[in-house]
């Protein structure tokens, strides 16, 4: 344990904890009085460092002020990662933060492997304001075993961004359905992000395939799949790899539909460029991520961990999520404190919507989706 919390030991007694002394005379016994167990460190007076491992952007101070107000000296180092795979990697070679911050689908993965250790809810009373349909839809992601593994904290949804003037402009009606990037009239106008893990669910359920099986697609299915985005790359002018790249097709009028993350159209709209983001009839993709607890930790560490991440769920912090990155916030109070017209662009005051999307599941055949984007992207 540090020198900085040596305090907080506890003093060992000697013979199980008490020195009896006889009375010679009498028969009878004295006991010594134990020594006080010394008093816990005030969180304004603690000093230590917590460790986070988290994508970039997320360190900013807004998303977990109430952790920097209660332990003013408590440093937040930060440490980044480009996507989870890499994380990942690094978690099991040996990197040892004390919190990090994956994504639903991945938790198994990362149990299995043991880079992740339960957390108590009970030390996280923000717990209880998570919207309750979000808990239900990923439940069995994040509940492993009857242990929590992740607690929830922003999330989002993976659909089609388009521009409803410039559809209008070519004579294409309002869509409804992601087959909207296959459509042969916007050929060299259409984009989808360069992901294995973003596209195949997309192009399965494009291609028909039910929603309850794109995470377990048998080789059959998986093949239906590889047509299907052969079929995507012949009609798409790029896929692309980060969100300046594809704002810019979009803001240009290049690109008219592209497969993106709810925000690209809260920064659309804010540049005053016509953007809809679309509600497919075959179910929106939604990602949920969040935060876990590193294996390994002393228990103060497991402590702030529990609080860092209550901090972080705090309605204020929430509220800067949704304000600052157009993101959806896990904390339903949220809603009402964050700026109305994002509210209704994500539907945060709607949360039976979240019952309706599609959330990224386990997918033990990850590697082969992996391997069959290559493949269309080679050919």
């Amino acid at each position: 344990m540090s020198e900085k919390v040596s305090r907080r030991r506890y003093m060992k007694y000697a013979a199980a904890g008490a020195v009896v002394v006889a009375g010679a005379a009498a028969g009878a016994y004295y006991l010594t009085k134990p020594p006080e167990k010394p008093p816990e460190i005030p969180p304004e007076e603690l000093e230590t460092t917590l460790s986070v491992f988290e994508w970039t952007g997320y360190e900013l101070e807004e998303f977990w002020a109430p952790f920097k107000e209660k332990y003013p000296k408590v440093k937040v180092e930060f440490s980044f990662f480009v996507d989870e795979s890499e994380a990942f990697s690094k978690l099991q070679a040996g990197f040892k933060p004390d919190i990090v911050h994956p994504c639903g689908g991945s938790i198994k993965r990362w149990v299995d492997a043991g880079v992740i250790q339960p957390i108590d809810i009970s030390l996280i009373p923000n717990y209880k304001d998570i919207y309750p349909q979000l808990l239900d839809a990923i439940k069995e992601d994040m509940l492993i075993n009857d242990q929590y593994y992740m607690i929830p904290w922003d999330w989002g949804y993976s659909s089609i961004c388009y521009r409803p003037d410039l559809l209008e402009e070519m004579g294409v009606e309002t869509p409804d359905s992601y087959n909207i990037l296959w459509d042969p009239r916007l050929k060299g106008r259409v984009s989808a992000m360069d992901s294995a893990i973003e596209i195949c669910p997309m192009a399965a359920l494009a291609a028909g395939i039910p929603r309850d099986e794109i995470w377990y697609m048998t080789d059959e299915q998986l093949e239906i799949v590889r047509q299907k985005l052969l079929e995507l790359k012949a009609n798409a002018r790029a896929f692309w790899t980060d969100y300046t790249e594809v704002f810019n097709m979009m803001a240009t009028g290049e690109v008219v539909a592209a497969e993106t993350w709810n925000d690209i159209l809260v920064m659309l709209r804010g540049e005053g460029i016509p953007s809809e983001f679309l509600d497919p009839k075959e179910g929106r993709l939604a990602w949920v991520c969040g935060f876990s607890i590193v294996p390994g930790i002393d228990e103060l560490h497991y402590k702030l961990a529990h609080e860092y991440i209550n901090a972080a769920l705090a309605p204020e912090s929430m509220t800067e999520l949704v304000n600052s990155w157009g993101y959806g916030a896990s904390n339903q109070k949220a809603a009402a404190l964050a700026d109305p017209s994002t509210v209704e662009l994500l539907e945060l005051d709607k949360p039976e919507k979240l019952l309706d999307a599609v959330f990224w599941k386990y997918t033990p055949r990850e590697e082969k989706w992996v391997e069959i984007w290559a493949e269309v992207k080679a050919a």
